[in-house]
């Protein structure tokens, strides 16, 4: 599939995830617990050998090196569970996809009263920020957060200009 600045083109509709950038901090944090558990089991090998409980359960600290990677895995779970598919008509915020439960919902452009970017100081040096989709009257509609987005404004630019595209423009959308 083709890469765009917002995200991947999928046929006519694009599809925007979370940036790994926006995880950076979950990365350094695996990778200092890595390097600290293994400088601990070679400068202290007696540590490598003791167990620990925890509840019922006892742990043995052979498993630390393992911790890592499920803060890894906390990362990549953040980065693949939610997408935003932008199609030509409508809008599709797809959550879960890596749960129990998929939850996906769709917003036509006709429906969207307000779309917000939010950027740190942090996430404007990385180039990230928020995207904030607000629909026409609260009722049980959420508005839809897709949070550490690669170039929010330029997907907030996209969403405007289908918004206005002749197609949406023939049903009313404005």
């Amino acid at each position: 599939m083709p890469q765009s600045t917002v995200g991947v083109v999928d046929g006519k509709n694009i599809i925007v995830r979370q940036s790994w950038l926006n995880q950076f901090p979950l990365v350094l944090v695996a990778l200092a617990l890595e390097i600290a558990i293994v400088y601990i089991t070679l400068d202290f090998p007696e540590v490598a050998s003791f167990s620990f409980q925890i509840a019922s359960v006892t742990i043995s600290a052979s498993y630390l090196p393992f911790i890592p990677l499920f803060v890894l895995a906390k990362a990549a779970l953040n980065i693949y569970n939610e997408r935003l598919v932008i199609t030509p008509i409508y809008l599709i915020h797809v959550t879960g996809r890596i749960s129990w439960r998929e939850r996906s919902s769709r917003l036509e452009y006709s429906h969207i009263q307000e779309i917000e970017t939010i950027e740190t100081i942090a996430q404007r040096i990385l180039g990230l920020g928020d995207l904030n989709i607000l629909p026409i009257g609260a009722g049980n509609r959420q508005a839809i957060l897709m949070k550490g987005l690669r170039h929010p404004r330029a997907v907030k630019d996209v969403i405007r200009s289908l918004r206005g595209a002749p197609e949406n423009a023939a049903r009313g959308v404005a």
